[in-house]
């Protein structure tokens, strides 16, 4: 069995990859000296297809990185940069032989995840700092792999980044997180509220909303998470949440008086026994808050439904009716006025999807 890395395990392997995996470098000098290509691609599988220097790496075979180095191995090709997978699963010293040499420490991967993120992946900590030094900062760079550690990281390494000034704000939407959140924002929809006070601590901003329309306080809401906000809403602007502001807000997106009363009152859960959605929690007054939903300027009034996690309840301003939103699907449509759906909620529910 030839295992490499993150690619997996393989029964059988060309005889170059073989002698990588196995450190025979007396092999390689024989397949080279028949006319072997040390840039050529090894394919493993009909869909995974790798350069011997990336696969020496892969494997931990420094001996072979060096011989490949020395006999004149391409550092960048196209798609194909050595410099992340070393960050991946090399010691310091490997990545600085590798700038030196020439290797291209901006280099992404085919996915798009630089030094850093291949760094945060193989937990290759002592990683960052030589990174950093060798010029692809983290002050400039970091943000997407910071994000990616801040949910379940260690705490030591979140350290290594913010000593390094990295941006902790980021929120360039990537593969990972395309609604574009601040990893404050990231954390608390995963709930951690140490990780969320840590960042809190180092100057993040909790006023920051994603892409969407939600800020780490409206994230907690959503959970449920009462514990957490409480605590962001003990940090973040209290204007944010100031009866002022929703009755702002309510009165631009045209919200009808009843439903402004039902918004007020402590209990505003409705319970769908028949519809399948087990039931619908309403924000208060000051919870909702504008949301851009596949480029409509809506106004979130509920958290998702009990059992169907990716619908959406809004107050739509066009129509003056309660829509929904699939947020998987993207598909959206009208519901009903307020006393309308008010009066049989069940019913209107189960025409989502219809």
């Amino acid at each position: 069995m030839y295992r490499f890395g993150h690619l997996g395990a393989f029964k059988t392997a060309p005889a170059p990859a073989a002698a990588i995996h196995d450190g025979d470098l007396a092999r390689l000098e024989a397949l080279r000296a028949e006319g072997w290509d040390p840039d050529a691609e090894i394919p493993l599988s009909t869909s995974i297809a790798e350069i011997p220097l990336r696969l020496a790496l892969i494997a931990g075979r420094n001996e072979i990185v060096e011989w490949l180095i020395s006999g004149g191995a391409s550092l960048n090709l196209p798609g194909k940069g050595v410099f992340p997978a070393a960050a991946r699963y090399a010691r310091p010293q490997v990545l600085r032989r590798l700038a030196a040499a020439g290797a291209d420490v901006h280099a992404a991967t085919k996915v798009g995840n630089d030094a850093l993120a291949e760094a945060v992946h193989g937990q290759r900590w002592e990683n960052v700092a030589v990174i950093d030094e060798l010029g692809h900062s983290v002050a400039d760079h970091g943000g997407p792999a910071f994000r990616q550690l801040v949910v379940d990281g260690p705490e030591s390494a979140l350290a290594l980044f913010v000593e390094r000034g990295v941006d902790i704000d980021h929120a360039e939407p990537d593969s990972v997180y395309p609604w574009g959140p601040t990893p404050v924002n990231a954390v608390a929809r995963y709930g951690n509220l140490d990780r969320l006070r840590f960042l809190v601590a180092h100057g993040a901003d909790v006023s920051i909303t994603d892409r969407s329309g939600m800020r780490p306080y409206s994230t907690a809401v959503e959970r449920g998470d009462d514990a957490m906000a409480e605590y962001l809403a003990s940090v973040e602007p209290a204007e944010l949440r100031s009866p002022q502001r929703a009755v702002e807000l309510l009165r631009r997106f045209e919200v009808p008086a009843d439903l402004v009363a039902f918004l007020q009152r402590d209990d505003r859960r409705i319970r769908l026994p028949e519809s399948g959605f087990g039931e619908l929690d309403f924000f208060s007054c000051t919870d909702v808050f504008e949301a851009e939903l596949d480029d409509r300027k809506l106004l979130r009034l509920s958290r998702t439904t009990e059992d169907f996690t990716d619908v959406l309840i809004v107050w739509n301003p066009s129509s003056k009716k309660l829509a929904w939103f699939d947020q998987e699907h993207g598909e959206f449509a009208d519901l009903a006025s307020w006393p309308e759906f008010i009066s049989a909620p069940d019913d209107w529910m189960a025409t989502i999807h219809e």
